[in-house]
Order: structure tokens, then C-alpha cells, then sequence
């Protein structure tokens, strides 16, 4: 999942990028006919939803408001696209309530539009869990680690599926950003890599279902050069705009907020 400025620590751009890189593979694996290990495309989601929840409660300051629509602009470009292309190869529209992450009965469907994509309905369904998570861990670390637990207990016991799952891993992202994390320098070119890991994650399988319709299992590698210049293509012309326009809409927000604030009482007598 992608990352918020204020929190971006180069290092786990780099992560990102790896972890885009093993969905891929893992994908390119599928499509050619080979069975690539089952835990390999899991761990690396796994990570995502973990480093969201870390990399967004860093960034988070209060403002509830200015991190949904943050968020929200943030997210919703590149999703809305790779949906609307995924559908439209198999001459299918999306319904509008897929649109802002509703789930509806087609989510069976996300196989052959989009794989990746159904893990975005998650992101945006625990994005609003943030403050209330935040405001347990930087209360106190103890706290946030038990708000983590209790949602991998109610996984273990009660539902077992890879939604509470991604859920426990997001809440304990949040709860591990009280402690920070001592990282080592990296490539600035792995960091630029990294930061397309949003787009190669969403975009890979469309250029995978496009190469085996014309290739058939083979196209899976032909396809691999295409992946990252469509990912780059997509995260240039789309995604950093996107960017873009999610920190001005926060910033207004909060500069709204602030001019709506009541101004501080001036004490007698002074």
C-alpha cells in the first residue's frame, strides 16, 4: 500500500518495491503455468498492510478529516482506473458501489479483472480505524500492542480469514510505529523504484491478461518488460498527480480548520 510524505522513510520504499516485486513474480509465475509458492504473493501482501499501518500513523496528526480525503485522493485514481481497464478486457463495467470500495457479490469476479485489487477494499475500510488505534498506542505502547492482539485473537478464533488478518497486520503496523526504526541508507534509485509499488501492484495483472490473450502462457514472460513500463507510465501520469493534489486538498482542510478555530481566551488581567 502506498505511503504518506510526511512519514516516507526511504528504506521502506525500497521494501515496497521488493515486496511489489514478489506479487509480480508471483503473478508471472501463475500466468505461465508454474506454481509458484503460495506464501510467496501472501508474505508480500502481508508486508503492505504492515507498513501501512506503520507509515500512517507516523504521518497522522489529529486531523481526521484531512487524512480521509488524503487519503481517499491519494488511493482512488489508480484504483479506479486499473477497475474500470480490468472490467473492460472482459467487456464488463463496474458497479458503483466498487467504485468507492463497497464490496458487492462481483468481488468473485476480481480473479479475472484485477487480482490484487480486492486488498484495496481493506485498506480503505481500515483507514478510519486509525485515529482510535493512534490515539491507544501513543497513550501508551502497552495498549497498542493489545489492540493488535486482541484483532489477531478474534483471527485465530472467530474468523480465520485473510480480511481480519490484513486487519491484525495493519493494527500492529500502527502499534510498532511508537518504536522507530533504526534503517540503513539505501540506492536513491531503489527508493524511486519503490515509490511506483503502488502502481506496479495494481497494474501488473491487467498487462498479464492482456499478454496471455495474445501469447498465451508464454506472454506471462513476455509480458515482464511491459509490467514496469506500464507501472511507470501509470505512477507518472496518474499517480503522482494524485499525489500531488492529496497533500494540497489536506493542507487546505487544515488551513480551514485552523481559520474555524475560536480564537484563545485573553486571560483578566493581562
Amino acid at each position: 500500500m502506498p505511503p504518506d510524505h510526511a512519514a516516507r522513510l526511504p528504506a521502506l520504499d525500497t521494501v515496497r518495491g521488493v515486496l511489489a516485486c514478489l506479487v509480480v513474480g508471483s503473478h508471472v509465475a501463475v500466468w505461465s503455468g508454474a506454481t509458484p509458492p503460495p506464501q510467496l504473493a501472501n508474505f508480500a501482501v502481508d508486508g503492505f498492510f504492515l507498513l501501512s499501518g506503520y507509515v500512517l500513523a507516523l504521518s497522522y496528526d489529529g486531523h481526521f478529516a484531512a487524512l480521509l480525503v488524503r487519503r481517499f485522493i491519494r488511493l482512488w485514481p489508480v484504483y479506479a482506473l486499473c477497475l474500470v481497464v480490468g472490467y473492460a478486457l472482459h467487456g464488463m463495467r463496474p458497479l458503483w458501489p466498487e467504485l468507492i470500495w463497497f464490496p458487492t457479490a462481483r468481488m468473485a469476479h476480481l480473479d479475472l479483472t484485477d487480482k490484487p485489487i480486492w486488498t484495496l477494499y481493506i485498506e480503505a475500510w481500515a483507514t478510519p480505524l486509525l485515529p482510535l488505534m493512534v490515539t491507544l498506542a501513543r497513550t501508551s505502547r502497552a495498549l497498542g500492542m493489545a489492540a493488535a492482539g486482541a484483532f489477531f485473537a478474534v483471527y485465530l478464533t472467530l474468523s480465520p480469514t485473510q480480511t481480519m488478518l490484513y486487519f491484525s497486520l495493519f493494527v500492529l503496523g500502527v502499534a510498532g510505529a511508537q518504536w522507530r526504526l533504526a534503517l540503513p541508507p539505501v540506492p536513491r534509485w531503489s527508493v524511486w523504484f519503490g515509490q511506483q509499488a503502488y502502481s506496479l501492484y495494481l497494474t501488473n495483472w491487467l498487462v498479464l491478461v492482456v499478454f496471455a490473450r495474445w501469447f498465451g502462457p508464454a506472454g506471462a514472460i513476455y509480458a515482464i518488460p511491459a509490467i514496469f513500463a506500464v507501472a511507470w507510465a501509470v505512477w507518472w501520469a496518474v499517480e503522482r498527480p494524485s499525489i500531488a493534489l492529496s497533500r494540497l486538498a489536506a493542507r487546505e482542510i487544515k488551513r480551514r480548520a485552523a481559520r474555524a478555530a475560536p480564537a484563545p481566551r485573553a486571560i483578566a488581567g493581562t
